[in-house]
């Protein structure tokens, strides 16, 4: 490979997709054309899942900041905080519930709010939710941890995290 096309293969951008099976029907695309016309090689752009890009950018800002959580690690603490609370003696499905809390914490990191504040205004039904969110967000401070939800969230507020190359 010429120098020329070296330097231009590790200035790529990636291509941010949706997940590892967008990437390979992207890559399939994009290479139909090389193809269709009997080409035999080309330099493919660089097609990354989304969730393994704001991985690489988490990586890339800091070797102090916390491994992210994986996404069964992060159920796994849900399922011991619902099953642990005062709450889990009046569920049908402890499972369940930590499944739902899980989806419901991620709904608040996406759309930037912070469950302290709802906590203030909830209804009877919500206060074992909201304490479920006070105990998981206390767990992952007390620990050095981060989910996923809440990667997403510091990569949008943090200034200075660039493309990892």
């Amino acid at each position: 490979m010429s120098t020329d096309r070296a330097t231009r293969a590790s200035e790529r951008v990636p291509i941010v997709v949706a997940n590892a099976l967008a990437a390979r029907q992207w890559e399939a695309h994009l290479a139909g054309p090389r193809l269709a016309g009997h080409g035999s090689a080309w330099l493919s752009p660089e097609l990354v899942g989304y969730r393994a890009w704001t991985e690489q950018l988490w990586a890339g800002a800091d070797a102090s900041l916390p491994k992210p959580l994986s996404s069964l690690q992060s159920s796994a603490l849900w399922r011991r905080i619902v099953s642990e609370s005062a709450a889990a003696h009046n569920l049908i499905d402890e499972r369940g519930a930590a499944e739902w809390a899980a989806d419901a914490w991620r709904l608040l990191r996406n759309w930037r709010l912070d469950a302290r504040a709802l906590e203030a205004d909830a209804a009877p039904d919500s206060s074992a939710f909201l304490g479920w969110c006070g105990t998981y967000r206390t767990e992952l401070a007390a620990q050095g941890w981060i989910d996923l939800a809440t990667l997403d969230a510091e990569l949008a507020t943090r200034p200075g995290i660039a493309t990892p190359h």
